[in-house]
C-alpha cells in the first residue's frame, strides 16, 4: 500500500479593501485557483487542513 506524506505549503496572508470593504486572503500552492469561503461566524481556520 503506498503511503501519503504530507506537505506543509508556505502560505501567505493579504489584505485588500474591495467596495470599501476590508478583506483578508490567504495564498498558497500553485495551479488553477480555489476559492475556499467559510460562513458566519467561521473564519479561515476551518479550511486549515486545507493547506496542509
Amino acid at each position: 500500500m503506498a503511503s501519503i506524506e504530507a506537505v506543509k505549503l508556505q502560505v501567505s496572508h493579504h489584505r485588500v479593501k474591495v467596495n470599501g470593504i476590508r478583506l483578508h486572503d490567504i495564498a498558497a500552492g500553485s495551479g488553477k485557483p480555489v476559492v475556499l469561503l467559510h460562513g458566519f461566524p467561521e473564519t479561515s481556520y476551518t479550511h486549515q487542513s486545507a493547506f496542509t
